[in-house]
């Protein structure tokens, strides 16, 4: 149990970044940095904010980057800087919006689910019994938007005291009934090099309220600290719109002894899973030769209610290969208009027919560059830069570094 909570709490306080680039500092506050347009529409670069976390000494600042400057957290009143710590969340900030009252103290993309008529929400909670362990709770919240009713309940989560760990990876509305996929992680001792995971999907009548099913769908269950196998989640297109699927890609890695001693990770095997929540089917999904190899670990794959659309580097240039999933055959294969070596320093989005790519080329004067393409040509529709507002500073003159930690597409 207290190797899962300090797991949580390294979650919490490590920032991923995608790459550093160096600033000249301000006297006092964090410089005005811009996504500054070099060719293209500047209309595409509206819906594109870019994240990242400002840093001078031990002064620390959340930043978001525009096509219209920046905003620092710090730049809002006490009570604002609270509000937008509890609705932070990337990916569901025009449901912020619209529904500020019911969204608030909802926390996580992947728990929401929104058609025309109805926005719902189910994430679990727990409680700790000492003669129990962990108990976990289905909290389910659902707006009707036509009358604005909102009603909300809990469901007991059956067997949950059996799991460490309950965590929401997808929530979807199949007729009446609401789909609840979930990564639950089976209690082991602290001491033990055993880990085991599941994927699960649990049903819920929301006229009658209460869970229907369950279903475990994968699992992994990792005794050899040497090897060790996962299940990442394949990322929608929109988090919140409806599919009657959801896609896993299941990985092998390898820990592998060096002659200096160190260790290197070799993947050993990879495979891409379809749930269908209609049908409460699963399937491995058999690729062409070399797709799945080509897509690197991180720039995985998306999805829409209809295709799969693969990320994949060929010859130092980005290709993204459409597959259609009731065909089962790529349909589309285009490259796209950048040049790129270095898959590791990229953030991805494909969203309404475009394809939104963040690249850091490195810690020198060369900044951090955004390309909007057309998913269906490849044709590049905007390049941009971000940059600092006044032209007249370099990005190597420094004392001072942003780190860059996520692009969102509204």
């Amino acid at each position: 149990m207290r190797r899962y909570i300090s797991l949580i709490v390294m979650v919490i306080a490590i920032v991923l970044c995608i790459g550093t680039f160096y600033i000249k500092s301000a006297a006092s506050a964090g410089p005005e940095f811009i996504i500054k347009k070099q060719s293209g529409d500047e209309k595409e670069a509206k819906s594109v904010i870019v994240d990242g976390t400002y840093q001078k000494g031990s002064l620390v600042d959340n930043v978001s980057i525009s096509s219209q400057g920046s905003e620092y957290q710090s730049d809002g009143s006490i009570a604002e800087r609270i509000d937008q710590l509890l609705m932070n969340n990337p990916g569901i900030e025009q449901l912020q919006k619209n529904y500020r009252e019911f969204m608030r103290g909802k926390n996580g993309a992947n728990s929401f689910y929104e058609d025309r008529d109805f926005l719902l929400y189910a994430n679990t909670v727990h409680q700790f019994s000492s003669i129990e362990g962990l108990d976990f709770e289905f909290q389910v919240s659902i707006l009707d938007k036509q009358s604005e009713n909102e009603t909300s309940f809990k469901l007991q989560v059956p067997d949950s005291t059996r799991y460490s760990h309950i965590i929401v990876e997808d929530v979807q509305m199949i007729g009446s009934r609401v789909k609840v996929v979930t990564r639950n992680g089976k209690a082991s001792h602290q001491d033990s090099d055993m880990n085991t995971e599941e994927l699960h999907v649990y049903s819920i009548d929301l006229a009658h309220k209460k869970v229907t099913g369950e279903k475990t769908v994968l699992g992994v269950e990792n005794q050899n600290k040497d090897v060790y196998t996962d299940f990442l989640k394949i990322e929608e297109t929109d988090h919140t719109h409806s599919s009657k699927f959801v896609f896993f890609q299941k990985v092998t890695n390898k820990h592998v002894l060096k002659e200096d001693g160190s260790y290197s990770i070799d993947m050993t095997n990879k495979e891409l899973f379809m749930f269908d929540l209609e049908s409460n089917k699963g399937k491995t999904i058999v690729l062409p030769k070399g797709l799945l190899e080509s897509v690197h670990m991180n720039l995985l794959p998306f999805y829409d209610s209809n295709m799969l659309y693969f990320p994949l580097q060929t010859k130092g240039r980005l290709e993204i290969a459409s597959y259609d999933i009731a065909k089962e055959k790529v349909v589309n294969r285009v490259k796209l208009d950048q040049n790129n070596t270095d898959t590791v320093n990229l953030y991805m989005k494909i969203k309404d027919g475009k394809v939104y790519v963040l690249e850091k080329v490195g810690q020198d004067e060369q900044p951090a560059s955004i390309v909007i393409s057309n998913l269906e040509t490849g044709k590049s529709l905007y390049k941009g830069v971000i940059t600092i507002k006044d032209g007249g500073i370099k990005m190597n003159e420094t004392d001072a570094f942003v780190n860059l930690s996520g692009l969102i597409a509204k």
